[in-house]
This record gives C-alpha cells, sequence and structure tokens, in this order.
C-alpha cells in the first residue's frame, strides 16, 4: 500500500458501502487541496441548527445528500467521488513490483558421500577377490585415508544440518571404518607386529574387528526395509560382505574370502546405481534412472 493510502486509513475508518468506505484523503499532495466542506465533530455538535439548514439547502432535488458524515468529519460527496476516481488511477499506475527473494536450499551432501564409499569398497574388494591375481591390499590405502575417510566424513557433517540423521549415521560411521582399516594396513602403531608370529590369532583378531561392522550394518540394513530397492540390496551386499570376510578370517579359506569380495564389488555397483539415479534427470541425461520403493514404503514413487 502507498504512502497517501496508509495516511488515508488514519484518517477514514472502515465504513459501509453507503459511507462511500473505499474513497481516501491523500495528505501531503501537492496536486490537490484539502476537502472542502470539511468540518469538525465539536464544531458541528456546537453548530448543529446552523450546520442542518446548511444540509438541507446543498440538497439535490432527488433527495441524495451532497455531504457525508464519515468517522465524526462531514466530506462533500463530489469530493469524495474525485478521491476514489484518482486512488483507482494511482492503483493502476503504480503495480507491485517488489520480487520474492528464491530459496535456493542446500545441496544434497548424499551422492558425494556415497561415491566415497563406493569407490573404496569396489577397489578393496577387487583386490578380495583376486581381481587380475591382485592380492596385496596396499593400494586401498591412499583412497581410504582421503577419498573414503576425510570427504565421505565431511559430507557426513553436512547432513547434520539438514537433519538427515540416517545419512550422517551412514556416512560417518563408514568413515571410521577406512580410518581405521588404513590405520591396520600402515601399521603405524605396530598392531600386526604385536602378534608375532602367531598368524591364526592374528586372523581371529580381524575376523572379531570385521564382526564389529557386522552388527552396525545390520542396524542399519534393518532401517532400509521402508526405503527403496537400490540402497536396501546396497546393505543386504554389504551386510553379507562383512560376515563372508570375517568367515574367512576365521576359517583361513580363500575361497569364502574371495565371495565375500563378490559381494563387496555388487554393494558397491548398487551405491553407484544409487548415485546416477540422485543425479541424472531429464535435463541432463539421455537415461536416467530413478529409485523403486520397496512395498509399503515411506519413499515418493
Amino acid at each position: 500500500m502507498t504512502d497517501y493510502r496508509k495516511e488515508g486509513a488514519k484518517q477514514l475508518p472502515n465504513v459501509t458501502p453507503q459511507e462511500t468506505s473505499n474513497t481516501l484523503y491523500t495528505e501531503g499532495d501537492n496536486s490537490s487541496e484539502a476537502p472542502r466542506g470539511l468540518t469538525d465533530d465539536k464544531e458541528y455538535n456546537s453548530s448543529s441548527s446552523e450546520t442542518d439548514s446548511h444540509l438541507k439547502k446543498r440538497s439535490g432535488g432527488n433527495g441524495n445528500a451532497e455531504y457525508v458524515k464519515i468517522g465524526g468529519k462531514t466530506y462533500m460527496t463530489s469530493d469524495l467521488e474525485e478521491w476514489l476516481a484518482r486512488d483507482r488511477d494511482l492503483e493502476k499506475q503504480q503495480p507491485e513490483t517488489e520480487e520474492k527473494p528464491v530459496d535456493r536450499g542446500f545441496a544434497n551432501p548424499m551422492p558425494v558421500g556415497l561415491s566415497c564409499f563406493a569407490f573404496c569398497c569396489l577397489l578393496l574388494n577387487m583386490v578380495n577377490a583376486h581381481f587380475r591375481h591382485v592380492t596385496n591390499n596396499k593400494i586401498v590405502l591412499g583412497g581410504a585415508l582421503f577419498y573414503g575417510g576425510v570427504i565421505e566424513l565431511l559430507m557426513g557433517m553436512l547432513c547434520y544440518p539438514l537433519g538427515d540423521t540416517f545419512g550422517m549415521t551412514v556416512l560417518c560411521g563408514y568413515s571410521g571404518f577406512w580410518f581405521s582399516w588404513a590405520w591396520l594396513l600402515t601399521d603405524q602403531s605396530h598392531i600386526m607386529e604385536s602378534y608375532g608370529t602367531d598368524a591364526q590369532m592374528l586372523r581371529s583378531a580381524i575376523g572379531l574387528y570385521l564382526i564389529c561392522w557386522v552388527v552396525f550394518t545390520t542396524i542399519l540394513w534393518v532401517c532400509t526395509m521402508k526405503s527403496t530397492w537400490g540402497l536396501f540390496l546396497c546393505f543386504t551386499f554389504l551386510e553379507m560382505m562383512f560376515i563372508l570376510l570375517a568367515a574367512g578370517e576365521f576359517t583361513n579359506k580363500v575361497k569364502v574370502s574371495k565371495a565375500g569380495g563378490w559381494f563387496g564389488i555388487f554393494s558397491a555397483l548398487t551405491a553407484f546405481y544409487i548415485i546416477f539415479s540422485g543425479l541424472s534427470n531429464k535435463d541432463n541425461c539421455y537415461i536416467p534412472l530413478r529409485q523403486y520403493a520397496l512395498p509399503k514404503a515411506n519413499f515418493p514413487r
């Protein structure tokens, strides 16, 4: 509302249509004069007889009064009609052009965090599955420290202001796995060395370490049963990976560990599918993929 309308709203209260409630007086406008025939209510009461006679003289032949009393003040109807016409013209000439700021929100950190996990999981389990006869897993060290460790942890922390508790737990939790696994590979604290020549005890200790991750993964896996097929299968394969890798350490059977490696590869590939389906759309890709909800899932289909 413009200034002249605000000022007029203070002077003229809301009245019925018969009292010309939409007519406003423009105070301070140089292009118009103060209203004629305007009398204060006290003056009107003090000279009621004189005013009544004046109103009778200024009445038209058809019985319509030329004066209107609004809010304790008397106005000439001709002035009110003039102000109303001018008010409508100004509304047409001054449309509201104020634009509301666009709330762009926050970017989703899950694709980046999930890509960190998928990359390291794929690399580690290709070694576990003996791809190209590679059995030395030290190649995982760089990715586990920086990509799966540092960046995945940062993405998990960015889920906190978004209120994504599940995403924060997944990314921060598995970033801890990659940090701890890289720490074991470097053996800076001489953990591996402390077992000496007792290889069986070392394998059993690594198996116990993996069992703890089985418990953590089971909790997350149960929490995906009302989400999407991609997320559910990703954690299903990951659960099987940890179980088989732990069993391979306990039994010292290479085939069991290799099977665990294959399940880890399936989990990584499923995670890459989730990433692509979350990033691709018909505006940036010719073959956008979509997520498919599980039965009775709390997920938009």
